[in-house]
């Protein structure tokens, strides 16, 4: 939870005027979706084909899924079967009639109430009156054994009395009390074999009272089996059954069956490893092994296989030596945790990735029996708008953590039309983060944390053609750290961030790039500052306020907010000697600073978020002074007006969800101006703008006004009518932190 959700006023007050119950007007356009990658943590087939995933999304391919879906087995969507989790899911296990167990960290499935464990019928996503007769702490895998009944690896209790595998009855749910094995750690795996008995793989070292680390065979009634002993040296994570017995292991092990291997290793039935079979080592954790025929897919979080560079994804032969498979090489760019294949050869891949080689899959994927990447089927999440970049043209810029905007690739950066519509053709691609964004003429900058837009290298700052999203050739003043902050004043760049080092000068932090040309550092503008810098924004007059993590800026004690001279990054006199960070800075037409973040106290007066202080000395203005409840994250002043965002549920005591606006003479929010946000964990309003005649918001939401916006929204700006009056009273104190 961040910081600034734990901070609560001190006492709101006894007596407020009567609130406007009506939202401000919510524009038709833009209406978007825009998302980031989702996460899949488990797959389960089921016995017509369809698969069953899990893991922590609340869409595919834009239909809502909350956390559980199925999908046809060409990869649509089942439109019938949506129970919904309101929590994660991260094991599966499907029945040969085709119920479905699902575990994982929720508290509802479908509506009804069920705590970490529940079943379901596969045909309609009814949820069975199925419980299980105790409740787990935690679930790690799930297994059916030909009776139907449920074993479950995970953790049951706490301390020294904790038990770590249970059977339940398939129908009521009862506890098996006949089942008796007692691993002394947890089960990360369970697989039932054929003639009915089963493999436990984990954390364990003992399993009722005999040694047997990481990995054991038990009976049906779970009785230690003798005759197999793998005598590990580490943790098993993931195992599939071969032909003949054969066991394939993976983990974090480096000795197995009596011979040296490093997370990998092929075992026969009595648990030795096999002599001739051994592809080298995986360099990280294994989260699934699948096979498909006579080939082995290897699944998790590594970036070589027996020293050949392999992204957390490879294919081995599960026959003779174990060959890595030089002609398959599918790189993915996130952990792969569920891998599963089908009877006619076809691969379906889970996990947190977010490409697949060149190809955006997020966090769910399909593969063809050729090998060939099938139309997406993405798990998404609500993306988070955090910058927005009017254009002169209309429309604007945005920028953030998201992936697709309705339907199509559109990574970290995208470019919406005056109508608010998408433009499709604007494409750049950059491969990380995108947080900054700057435009001068036809040109536009962006500064993020990736190091190549659309294939061609730029580390952490680029130029583009606003309307088209080509690169510029020539400009390239390459960060050796993550780019926070641009500005433009017209003549130059103004840049902020992490960074040590940009265009090949040493300046930590803030530095002066020419517009034009290859983008060259200005010689004569050093700040010397000590830290990172968040936000810049420029204060007129040849000065430039500059907010972020440092104590000083050129030998000056500013301690996260200063004022620097354009010309030189020398400190002005402009001191808020501020305690607390800013994450929102803003001006208006009589040059006054507005700031918005963790604001605790300036100059002695305690603060909540909001602060406005003189544009020459830095004298805070203590009769603005408002209080935000939570956090306050943005703040711009347009058109005579203050527009707040952030994640707080009121303002100086008027409720107002994440978004409000202010009079420049009153602390109060304008009383007919309402347009919360919601949906999500924790909404948040990371940007506003004037985008045409609009104010257009940007975070992380699903719902302004009540009505439905992924990320991004315009409100009309509305008339400056009823602030509140003198009659009003707001805290005096925030409540410290607990």
């Amino acid at each position: 939870m961040p910081k600034f959700l734990r901070r609560f006023l001190l006492a709101l007050p006894a007596f407020l005027a009567p609130a406007f119950v009506h939202a401000q007007a919510v524009q038709a356009t833009p209406n978007l979706g825009i998302v980031a990658n989702g996460f899949v943590y488990a797959l389960a087939p089921m016995p017509d084909g369809d698969w069953v995933v899990g893991g922590e999304f609340t869409s595919i391919n834009g239909v809502a899924r909350r956390n559980l879906a199925r999908l046809n087995a060409d990869g649509s969507i089942d439109a019938a079967w949506n129970p919904g989790a309101d929590g994660m899911v991260n094991a599966l296990a499907t029945s040969a009639g085709g119920d479905v167990f699902v575990a994982g960290q929720f508290t509802a499935v479908g509506g009804v109430a069920r705590a970490l464990l529940a079943k379901l019928s596969g045909a309609t996503a009814t949820v069975s009156t199925w419980q299980a007769g105790i409740a787990p702490e935690a679930v790690s895998s799930l297994a059916l054994d030909a009776s139907g009944r449920l074993l479950v690896g995970g953790r049951f209790g706490s301390g020294p009395s904790a038990s770590y595998l249970k059977r339940f009855a398939a129908v009521t749910g009862a506890v098996d009390a006949g089942f008796a094995a007692v691993p002394d750690a947890g089960v990360r795996k369970v697989v039932v074999e054929a003639g009915g008995s089963v493999l436990i793989a984990g954390d364990f070292v003992n399993v009722s009272g005999t040694a047997r680390r990481g990995i054991a065979r038990l009976d049906g009634n779970g009785q230690l089996l003798a005759s197999f002993d793998a005598a590990s040296n580490g943790t098993v994570t993931a195992i599939a059954i071969g032909s003949g017995g054969a066991l394939y292991v993976g983990g974090y092990f480096t000795e197995i069956g009596g011979a040296p291997r490093s997370g990998l290793a092929k075992l026969g039935t009595s648990g030795g490893a096999d002599s001739n079979w051994n592809p080298g080592g995986i360099n990280g954790p294994v989260n699934a092994l699948t096979l498909e025929g006579d080939r082995l897919y290897i699944g998790g979080q590594f970036t070589q296989v027996g020293g050949v560079a392999r992204n957390n994804l490879a294919r081995v032969d599960a026959l003779g030596s174990g060959t890595l498979d030089s002609g398959w090489s599918l790189l993915a760019d996130g952990e792969v945790r569920a891998v599963g294949a089908t009877t006619s050869g076809e691969l379906w891949l889970g996990g947190a990735f977010r490409n697949l080689g060149t190809s955006l899959r997020m966090g769910l994927a399909r593969l063809t029996a050729a090998a060939a990447l099938a139309p997406r089927v993405d798990a998404e999440m609500p993306g988070d708008v955090t910058s927005i970049q009017p254009l002169s043209a209309g429309g604007a810029i945005i920028a953030g953590r998201f992936l697709k905007v309705d339907g199509a690739a559109h990574r970290h950066l995208a470019r919406i039309t005056a109508a608010g519509a998408a433009d499709h053709a604007f494409i750049p691609q950059p491969n990380s983060l995108v947080m900054a964004l700057a435009v001068a003429g036809s040109s536009l900058y962006i500064g993020g944390a990736f190091t190549d837009v659309s294939g061609t290298a730029r580390s952490r700052l680029a130029k583009l053609d606003a309307t088209t999203g080509a690169i510029d050739p020539t400009w390239t003043p390459a960060a050796d750290s993550i780019v926070q902050a641009l500005v433009n004043t017209g003549t130059e760049l103004f840049v902020g961030g992490s960074f040590q080092n940009i265009g090949g000068a040493a300046r930590p932090a803030l530095a002066k790039l020419a517009l034009s040309g290859s983008g060259s550092v200005d010689s004569g503008f050093n700040a010397q500052l000590t830290g990172s810098v968040f936000r810049l924004h420029g204060a007129g007059a040849g000065r430039l306020l500059v907010s972020g993590s440092f104590s000083q800026i050129g030998g000056a004690t500013r301690a996260g907010i200063g004022m620097v001279a354009t010309t030189t990054g020398t400190a002005t006199a402009w001191n808020a000697d501020l305690t607390g960070s800013v994450s929102g800075i803003a001006t208006d037409a009589s040059g006054r600073v507005y700031l918005a973040g963790e604001l605790d106290a300036a100059q002695g007066t305690t603060l909540c978020g909001l602060a406005r202080f003189d544009g020459t000395s830095g004298v805070l203005d203590t009769r603005w002074r408002p209080f935000a409840n939570y956090g306050a994250g943005e703040v711009e002043v347009i058109g005579g007006s203050v527009y707040v965002g952030g994640g707080f549920a009121s303002v100086s005591g008027h409720p107002r969800a994440g978004l409000a606006k202010l009079s420049l003479g009153s602390p109060f929010p304008e009383r007919t101006w309402i347009a919360n946000i919601g949906g999500g964990e924790y909404p948040w309003a990371s940007v506003i703008a004037a985008v045409g005649s609009t104010i257009w918001v940007g975070g992380e939401f699903t719902q302004v006004g009540g009505q439905s916006r992924a990320s991004l929204a315009a409100l009309a700006p509305g008339t400056q009518t009823l602030f509140g009056d003198s009659f009003e009273e707001i805290p005096s104190a925030c409540v410290p932190e607990e």
